[in-house]
């Protein structure tokens, strides 16, 4: 599921319609709905269509409320622009014009999403649009029934540490971004880098980064560090949705990682990483795709091999994860399911420390447009 993704920080308004008209089973819009912040407007649309991220979608949007102006057809009314999977146009009064401009469009089996600076619609406070989502061919068409409009949100923006639910992991965490040199301490970033670190409409901390120049955007656990032969219960647990990127093959969410500059010295590695991948055979020889997954180290040396431990399929909504050691033992549960437990008394010769948010790990496509989103991850809740 490619996710929307957002530039800036401020709240979000949803407004939700439901009911369309199917035209061909294969594609079906269950509902349709739209968010703002003060760079960026959002479509999204539920629903089944038939061949996922192949799918085509057009929105047709009237950003001026005139019916009398702009392209209309079917279901479509006063649409002055378009949006073409990742192009943007505007009616001239006869045909379509391309506008260079970066749009993000993201497409799976039950969900489409495409985002669109909001400097390109104009200065009004209402938008009206529909929706139109092709198979591959551009054949099985489902239009949406008709133009529905969206207030824009105007409210001022929120941000993580005004809410008490993060104060404590935040209190207990220095921030990086965007490489693992760049560290500072939270009330330090206080509305500097924005558009990476921020609180969406609805409570949530949201972590974006970009491209191999701005790989990370994490919550580094500090300045308490431990030994994987603690007594006391270590963890780290939340409640975290990860988004479907357009650009790369892999990222990291969670982490337990060494301190290389520890006393006791480190290689600076993870111990274990949870990671998105998108296209990866299991042991088994399975291909899994879209998929969450643990990566543990086998040893503490720093070329030393890994394991790769499937977990499931990326939801597409929140999920409870956590990382737990205790006596040298590694517990890893999702939604409260214990999907892998092992020593690693190998590795207790280091201190360690957790990490939450997003690092670009893997392969990394150098070539995302500057200023274009590479991942996106939200927790609603997070603790330490």
């Amino acid at each position: 599921m490619e996710k929307l993704i957002n530039y800036s920080i401020h709240i979000l308004l949803s407004f939700v319609v439901l009911g369309s008209t199917s035209v061909y089973a294969e594609n079906t819009i269950e509902s349709l709905s739209a968010n703002n912040d003060q760079g960026a407007f959002t479509f999204e649309l539920n629903g089944d269509f038939s061949n996922g991220d192949r799918s085509h979608v057009r929105f047709f949007i009237d950003s001026d409320n005139n019916p009398d102006t702009g392209y209309s057809d079917r279901h479509i009314t006063g649409a002055d622009y378009r949006v073409k999977d990742n192009k943007f146009y505007e009616f001239n009064g006869t045909n379509w014009t391309k506008i260079n401009s970066t749009i993000n469009t993201y497409k799976q089996n039950d969900y489409i999403s495409s985002e669109i600076p909001l400097s390109l619609l104009g200065s009004s406070d209402t938008i009206s649009f529909t929706a139109v989502v092709m198979d591959s061919n551009w054949d099985n068409w489902q239009i949406y029934d008709g133009m529905f409009t969206y207030t824009l949100d105007q409210s001022p923006s929120v941000v993580p540490y005004d809410l008490v639910k993060f104060q404590s992991v935040l209190d207990q965490s220095k921030l990086q971004w965007p490489q693992s040199g760049t560290e500072v301490d939270y009330g330090a970033f206080q509305g500097f880098h924005a558009d990476h670190f921020y609180l969406s409409n609805d409570g949530y901390m949201t972590f974006e980064t970009e491209n191999s120049g701005t790989k990370r955007v994490e919550l580094r656990e500090g300045p308490q560090e431990w030994f994987t032969s603690t007594r006391a219960l270590k963890h780290i647990v939340g409640e975290v949705k990860c988004f479907y990127p357009d650009t790369i093959k892999e990222y990291t969410w969670m982490q337990i990682h060494d301190n290389k500059n520890s006393g006791v010295g480190g290689i600076n590695k993870p111990l274990v990483r949870l990671a998105w991948i998108k296209e990866k055979k299991d042991n088994a020889g399975h291909l899994l795709t879209d998929h969450l997954w643990a990566v543990i180290r086998d040893t503490n040396s720093k070329n030393g091999p890994s394991t790769w431990y499937p977990l499931i399929q990326r939801p597409n909504s929140f999920f409870k994860a956590e990382i737990s050691v205790q006596n040298n033992q590694l517990y890893i549960y999702i939604n409260d399911t214990l999907k892998h437990q092992r020593s690693v008394a190998y590795w207790d010769i280091f201190l360690n420390y957790f990490k939450a948010g997003v690092y670009l790990s893997g392969s990394v496509n150098n070539d995302v447009p500057e200023g274009q989103k590479a991942a996106k991850v939200q927790f609603k809740t997070l603790s330490y």
